[in-house]
């Protein structure tokens, strides 16, 4: 039953849930979304030329990926122990929002 999920188990119990998986699959979303960033702005600048327009259009995409990012970490609090979720050392909401300025500058 590796994988499946199993109703009895709590998430942190699930073989999906593991610390070492978890956090390999949300080390994955952030390297996603740090490649993905400079695409949308690659496309943003060729079809609107001008940055103000870019830029308003931005930011409910940025807004939305930290709210997820936000909601994510939050769920990870309420079902790990702070000191499981501290040795996965995931970025605050704040670094990711950072790593997409940075993304959005490059």
């Amino acid at each position: 039953r590796d994988g499946v999920y199993d109703e009895s188990l709590n998430l942190k119990d699930q073989t999906f849930g593991k610390l070492n998986h978890l956090e390999s699959i949300l080390g994955n979303v952030l390297k996603q979304i740090e490649n993905a960033i400079p695409l949308i702005i690659m496309k943003l600048r060729k079809y609107l030329p001008d940055k103000n327009t870019q830029i308003v259009l931005f930011k409910p995409i940025r807004s939305q990926i930290v709210e997820a990012y936000g909601s994510l970490l939050s769920f990870i609090h309420g079902e790990y122990l702070e000191s499981e979720w501290k040795s996965m050392k995931l970025p605050t909401t704040q670094q990711v929002s950072e790593l997409i300025q940075v993304s959005v500058e490059g």
